[in-house]
């Protein structure tokens, strides 16, 4: 791997009861790993994403949530499938207040922000 994967976390939309979550790199379709390293792979889904980019501490991400989910239940998109984070900058090199996060959530194939 090249170091160019993303970091990607997939949550459910709603965080009741036990939660179930994954971290991971994504790497492109026919990407090569090394044996060394290798973990299992998990394929998920594609499709269509409407989304928010938040810049700031995670502990603070309910506000790109809360952004996200309110405009897609103002489209009348109900907010239901699992929610991915793609953290774009490292907090190791930027600063807890200056990381960089995507919050996407999948929508219907014909969906246009009204």
């Amino acid at each position: 791997l090249d170091g160019s994967a993303s970091v990607v976390g997939r949550y459910p939309a709603a965080l009741d009861g036990e939660v179930s979550f994954g971290v991971g790199l994504e790497i492109g379709a026919g990407a090569r790993l090394d044996e060394a390293v290798a973990a299992p792979t998990v394929t998920l889904p594609g499709g269509v994403f409407a989304g928010v980019d938040f810049t700031g501490a995670p502990a603070l991400l309910p506000v790109a949530y809360h952004v996200l989910f309110a405009r897609l239940a103002d489209d009348g998109v109900p907010v239901e499938g699992p929610v991915r984070e793609y953290y774009l900058t490292d907090p190791a090199v930027v600063g807890e207040d200056e990381m960089r996060t995507r919050v996407v959530h999948p929508v219907p194939e014909d969906y246009r922000p009204g």
